[in-house]
């Protein structure tokens, strides 16, 4: 039998930041992807017409102008026989997100136009933001409902997402974030050589934590107590996202406004320039403190001390999953039982289970 070819939505690997990266890189490893050509990046998703109303996903003028303007993506899909939605953060909210509106109506094309087996993995899912905002009539709730009813599997990375689909009558699986993948298969220590020492504290940024940025690092030694150096944590992309940009912005502020009376206070910047790199700066960092999911993830599994401040949606309530840090790969592999089959799923298993060196 043919191996089926899959294909990737939202990819994330070298975008935003080198958590995401990490992810995305684990995910491909585990469905055979090994080049980018089956994949369309998470920018992808910012094409024209944006569906909005509920019939939009059902009306045929409407597929036919959307096919027209992506006919790059209607011809993988065609040629696909697997579609792969790795979501990570992008499902949460409707009326001000062209994007995650995007992102449905091609779970729900794949799935009703062309037949194909469509899986949306490896996410935070939140059409609504509270349990006790959940409602069929609500155009967010009804639109999740329809698309995701619709596809082979939906599988949320957290109980709150969890509990929000069950509200709404969605079969969802839970599992756990790909980023302990990577840990576990593809990790290498990388260590920058101006941070030999494990005498510092890492921060960094996040979703919403930039937008009060000055006022958190303001009171940072105060509220954890930091002795030693303090160092702003960077992704060095192509281009350092718009997050990072702000957050660094506030720093320069601080350490000029300080520079005199409070030089110990001094934050560095900490340009990381791969995965391993940045994930090596927290596995030795003596506290982690910042509103990245992805980075206290490493953090927690690394055993570095870290404090998570809240993110944009809820999906920080997957920390509280972590009891045993070392086995989270476990819980992550739940993403793709069914997508992989039992043979190749029990054959990505028992190599990750040969890997008992991380």
């Amino acid at each position: 039998m043919k191996n089926k070819k899959i294909l990737l939505f939202n990819d994330t690997d070298g975008d935003y930041h080198f958590g995401c990266s990490a992810t995305s890189q684990a995910l491909k490893y585990c469905l055979g992807i090994a080049n980018n050509e089956y994949t369309h990046k998470v920018t992808d998703w910012n094409r024209n017409p944006f569906p909005y109303y509920e019939k939009d996903f059902d009306d045929d003028d409407f597929f036919a102008q959307w096919s027209k303007n992506n006919d790059d993506i209607i011809k993988q899909i065609q040629l696909s026989d697997i579609c792969v939605f790795t979501c990570e953060g992008t499902l949460h909210g409707y009326d001000e997100r062209p994007g995650t509106r995007n992102l449905l109506y091609m779970m729900y094309i794949c799935k009703t136009r062309y037949n194909k087996k469509t899986f949306v993995i490896n996410h935070s899912c939140y059409p609504v933001y509270n349990i006790q905002d959940v409602n069929k009539e609500n155009l967010a709730c009804a639109i999740y409902k329809k698309v995701l009813e619709k596809i082979d599997k939906c599988i949320v990375r957290e109980r709150a997402s969890l509990a929000i689909l069950n509200k709404l009558g969605i079969n969802a699986k839970i599992a756990f974030d790909c980023l302990p993948l990577y840990i576990k298969l593809l990790y290498q220590e990388t260590i920058p050589t101006e941070k030999s020492n494990k005498n510092y504290t890492l921060i960094s940024g996040g979703s919403t934590l930039h937008k009060s940025f000055y006022k958190f690092i303001k009171n940072l030694w105060k509220n954890y107590k930091i002795n030693g150096d303090v160092y702003f944590l960077a992704s060095c992309m192509p281009e350092i996202n718009a997050d990072d940009k702000h957050c660094i912005e506030e720093i320069q502020k601080f350490n000029k406004k300080f520079k005199t009376k409070l030089l110990r206070r001094k934050i560095k910047i900490l340009y990381t320039k791969s995965t391993n790199e940045l994930l090596s700066v927290i596995k030795r960092g003596k506290l982690f403190v910042s509103g990245r999911f992805h980075h206290s993830i490493a953090a927690a599994i690394f055993q570095t001390p870290y404090v998570c401040l809240d993110a944009n949606t809820p999906k920080t309530d997957a920390l509280k999953m972590i009891s045993k840090p070392n086995e989270l790969w476990k819980l992550s592999l739940e993403n793709f039982e069914e997508i992989l089959g039992k043979d190749k799923f029990e054959e990505l298993k028992n190599k990750i289970e040969v890997n008992n060196g991380k």
